[in-house]
C-alpha cells in the first residue's frame, strides 16, 4: 500500500472521532424590550442533581422542570463547571455579574438547606438580596470521564448539565439550556463536523467535553454580546 493511501486512511480514521449531537440546547430569545431593565446578574454555584427516588435514576429540577438520568457526579465537577461558565460569561456576557463564590455564600445563608430543592422563588429571593436583576443557576446530572487516551478510548466522555436564568423580581424563567451528550464516532453521525472539528479531532476528556458543551449553550444566552463588541 502506498504511503499516500496510508496517510489518507489515517486521516479518515482521525476524522471519525468528532462529536455526535445529543439533546440540542433549548433557547428562548429575548427582544430588546424584554431585555430592558436588566443591568446585573448573579451566578449560582453549580448543583449536583439528586434522583427523585433512590431506586430510580431520574432527577427533576424544581426550577426548570427538566428531567434527566442522574449518575454519581464527583465533587470536583461543579467547580469545574463554575470555572467554565464564568470563563464564557467573561467572554460573551454583555452584563456584569456576581461570581459563583459570592452568590454561594448568600445562597447558603438564605436557604439553610439543600440548594437542589430550591424553587424559583427561592432563587429570586437570593437575587434580591444581591441586588441583581436575574440569577443564573446550573445543575449537573452526569459526569463520565473518558476511559483511554485522546487517540483511542474504550469509553467516551459524557456530560449532562442544565442552565436556567431566573428573574429576581418575580422568579419567572427567562431562559434555559441543556447539554446532554456522550461523544460518539463521526461515522455514527456526520451532522456536526464543521462545528466541532475546531476543537481538535480526538477523544475528549470529560472537562474538555464540558467546555465544548458550555460554549455551545452560551451561543443561545439572551444577554450575549453583539458581534464586534
Amino acid at each position: 500500500m502506498s504511503r499516500s493511501k496510508n496517510i489518507l486512511i489515517a486521516a479518515t480514521l482521525m476524522l471519525a472521532m468528532v462529536l455526535a449531537v445529543g439533546c440540542q440546547p433549548k433557547a428562548k430569545g429575548l427582544s430588546p424590550r424584554e431585555k430592558k431593565g436588566f443591568e446585573r446578574l448573579a451566578v449560582m454555584p453549580f448543583i449536583i442533581a439528586q434522583p427523585d427516588n433512590p431506586d430510580k435514576p431520574e432527577a427533576t429540577c424544581a426550577i426548570t422542570g427538566g428531567c434527566f438520568n442522574a449518575s454519581d457526579v464527583p465533587a470536583e465537577a461543579p467547580r469545574i463547571l463554575d470555572r467554565l461558565l464564568e470563563k464564557n460569561l467573561d467572554k460573551y456576557c454583555e452584563l456584569p455579574f456576581v461570581s459563583a463564590d459570592q452568590t454561594g455564600l448568600v445562597a447558603r445563608e438564605a436557604l439553610g438547606r439543600d440548594v437542589w430543592l430550591a424553587d424559583r422563588q427561592d432563587i429570586a429571593d437570593i437575587g434580591r438580596r444581591l441586588k441583581v436583576d436575574a440569577v443564573l443557576v446550573g445543575a449537573v446530572y452526569r459526569w463520565q470521564e473518558r476511559v483511554g487516551g485522546p487517540l483511542a478510548a474504550e469509553r467516551p466522555a459524557a456530560v449532562t448539565f442544565e442552565l436556567a436564568l431566573v428573574t429576581s423580581a418575580d422568579g419567572s424563567l427567562l431562559w434555559t439550556g441543556n447539554f446532554d451528550q456522550a461523544q460518539q464516532p463521526l461515522t455514527d453521525n456526520w451532522l456536526n463536523i464543521e462545528e466541532y472539528a475546531q476543537h481538535g479531532v480526538q477523544w475528549f476528556s470529560v472537562a474538555q467535553f464540558a467546555d465544548i458543551g458550555m460554549n455551545t449553550l452560551m451561543k443561545g444566552f439572551p444577554f450575549r454580546k453583539k458581534k464586534g463588541k
